[in-house]
């Protein structure tokens, strides 16, 4: 029988929520692993098992952002004017940007490209 994992989904929402908090709150610079885990109720060593590294984690939260902003487009319908089909993918993405500022900063702004691969 093997172990049962300690650090599980559940973990990583919570984790990814304090990132993303920390980020909307204080800025990229201000992301400090410690106080990640601290705000999520766990330990560094769940960032490190889940994630790997601190780039691990900014490359889930990309990989977090680019999949809610693709799946509000996608949910977007399509129509028979481009034009306005155009207008409500940009309007969905102001409101990504609006909504969700750390995310968009991390997939945007202040992404590493060695961190890049990971939002694939």
């Amino acid at each position: 029988m093997g172990r049962r994992r300690r650090h599980d989904d559940s973990t990583a929402t919570r984790l990814l929520d304090a990132a993303e908090q920390t980020i909307a709150e204080e800025g990229p610079d201000a992301l400090s692993l410690r106080d990640v885990a601290r705000n999520a109720g766990t330990t560094t060593r769940a960032v490190y098992t889940l994630f790997g590294s601190k780039d691990g984690l900014v490359g889930a939260l990309g990989i977090r952002a680019f999949g809610l902003l693709g799946g509000a487009v996608e949910a977007l319908p399509t129509t028979a004017q481009p034009e306005e089909d155009l207008v409500e993918a940009a309007l969905v993405f102001r409101r990504f940007a609006l909504d969700h500022p750390a995310l968009f900063a991390v997939a945007f702004h202040r992404a590493d490209p060695a961190v890049w691969p990971r939002f694939r």
